[in-house]
Formats: structure tokens, sequence, C-alpha cells
């Protein structure tokens, strides 16, 4: 800078000024209120770190994004095995209480067929419940009741805070 240039020392978050006396047509230096304020934006170590934090905030942001997803994923598939298990469940209740009607040995083979098929069901359903880090709490299930009135079957769904 020039000899006549003051350096100020920085204005405002990396802004760095200097004042330059105005001169006149004949070199005479000006008064100071009449001084020309330079400013120019310098780089600062603050400034690079806050170009790093800005992306690490990116970066941050973009992972939340990710693990929201992922909850809900994760959410949805609980719900599903939820319901299938209680349905199954329920399945599984129904073959039960035919195997008390039905006395033939090849109905009741038949039977404890589909029973070993929902069996294998249930623990492939509690094997994905496993993968994705066991159960959730607090989840509303769905369990039932069961009433036999003479050839009728009655069920009761009954809505359940675990």
């Amino acid at each position: 800078m020039d000899e006549d240039t003051t350096d100020v020392p920085y204005l405002k978050d990396g802004i760095k000024g200097s004042i330059k006396p105005h001169k006149t047509e004949n070199g005479k230096a000006l008064e100071p209120s009449n001084f020309i304020i330079k400013l120019q934006k310098v780089r600062t170590k603050k400034d690079g770190l806050n170009v790093y934090e800005e992306k690490i905030e990116q970066l941050r942001r973009k992972l939340d994004k990710i693990k929201k997803l992922n909850r809900l994923k994760k959410s949805l598939i609980f719900s599903i095995v939820h319901k299938s298990a209680n349905y199954l469940t329920v399945a599984k209740g129904y073959l039960s209480l035919l195997k008390r009607h039905f006395k033939t040995e090849e109905s009741i083979k038949y039977i404890n067929y589909v029973s070993r098929a929902l069996d294998k069901e249930q623990i492939l359903l509690s094997s994905i419940e496993l993968i994705f880090g066991g159960k959730l709490q607090s989840k509303k299930t769905v369990s039932y009741t069961k009433t036999m009135k003479k050839d009728n079957f009655k069920t009761k769904f009954v809505q359940q805070q675990q």
C-alpha cells in the first residue's frame, strides 16, 4: 500500500479495509472526514472453516434424511410383519378348531400340513423382525378370542397396546 495509506484492523467477518486520504488537484490531502475507505474481502481461516462447516452441515442433513427414510422403511416392514403374524395366528387358531370337528384321518393330515406351513411363515416373519432390530415398542397389535357355539365359529378382534 502507499505510504499515506493506513491499514485498518479487520472490520467485520473477513472484510479488510484501508483508509487512503483523498487528494485534491494541487496534491494536498483533504481533512480526515473526506477519506476514501476501500474495503476488500479477504479469505481468513474462519471463512475456510465456514465452508467446511457448511459442507459438514449439508452432509449431516443428508444423513438425517437417510436415517428418517430408514426409520420409515423399518416401521413399514414392522407393520406388515405384525399384521401378517396376527393373520397367521388367527388362521392357526381356526385350524385347531377345525381339527376338533373333523375326526377323519385325511382331514387331520391336511390340517396338520397347513399348520406346518403357517409355522414356517411365522418363523420367517420372526427372522425378518430380528434382522431389522427386534420388535417395535408400543405397537398396536390385534389379539383374538374364540368361542365355539355348536357349529358356528365366533371370533372377536380386540385392539391391544403392548
